[in-house]
């Protein structure tokens, strides 16, 4: 016979949810048997959810699954279908649909930049190349890039051209566009920019472009087994750079 059901909801330490239930069953009283009891745990799993960046700005999104919008910064649940959309004057950089997965979005999370300006971050975020930008002859931050302002592009440091068509003078056009594509610069293997710097007692700083190579060091021990020592920096064909310790 059910003698009675009690329900009781508690947080562990994680703070899972957990629903125990407990059924207690009472024997015959005539046969004096003994109460048993058995008890049941129901562990509910926690919901996984994607976060949209707080930080992004001018952008609408919207919740396809119950078609509201959302604010930046909020959160929904997985194989929720999120589009995004700018104010206007913005233009959207990314895929405008992304789907929450199990593994968080399934693609990059897209941003609004202003249509009176020309991209400035193809310019800055690659670190082959440099920039200079010039508006009316006269050097301007390569910010907020308007029209008719001229980028000379130089590969960096310890980097050179694709090819010699590649393009080295951009011009903003009145479309807020590059008149051409911006090509990133590719590296040159084993070469170093020379400098007339003399070498300092306790060195110099440079760039990790300058010297992107490294050896290692080692020392034999004995004709079959070497113990490495030190890592070392290529400067040139047959100099490498490591410090005094690993010799003295």
């Amino acid at each position: 016979m059910l003698d009675f059901i009690a329900v009781d909801f508690s947080f562990n330490r994680h703070w899972n949810i957990y629903l125990i239930v407990f059924l207690a069953l009472i024997g015959d009283s005539h046969l004096s048997k003994p109460m048993r009891s058995t008890s049941a745990l129901i562990a509910l799993p926690i919901e996984k959810k994607c976060q949209i960046p707080a930080n992004l700005s001018n952008v609408i999104i919207t919740n396809n699954n119950f078609r509201t919008n959302i604010d930046a910064g909020s959160s929904v649940s997985t194989n929720t279908l999120v589009t995004f959309a700018c104010q206007p004057g913005y233009q959207l950089d990314g895929d405008e649909t992304l789907v929450c997965t199990d593994d968080g979005w399934d693609k990059k999370v897209p941003v609004c930049y202003s249509r009176n300006y020309c991209d400035a971050r193809v310019l800055n975020d690659d670190k082959s190349i440099t920039a200079i930008c010039l508006f009316e002859s006269a050097a301007v931050a390569c910010e907020k890039i308007k029209p008719n302002t001229i980028a000379v592009i130089k590969c960096a440091i310890g980097y050179q051209q694709k090819n010699v068509r590649q393009k080295t003078i951009l011009s903003c056009t009145n479309e807020y566009k590059w008149n051409y594509p911006i090509t990133p610069c590719e590296i040159k293997c084993g070469e170093l920019q020379q400098y007339s710097t003399p070498f300092a007692r306790n060195g110099i700083p440079i760039e990790i472009s300058e010297a992107p190579w490294h050896v290692g060091i080692y020392s034999n021990l004995n004709e079959r087994d070497f113990k490495h020592i030190c890592g070392g920096s290529i400067v040139s064909y047959r100099v490498v750079v490591s410090a005094a310790h690993c010799f003295y």
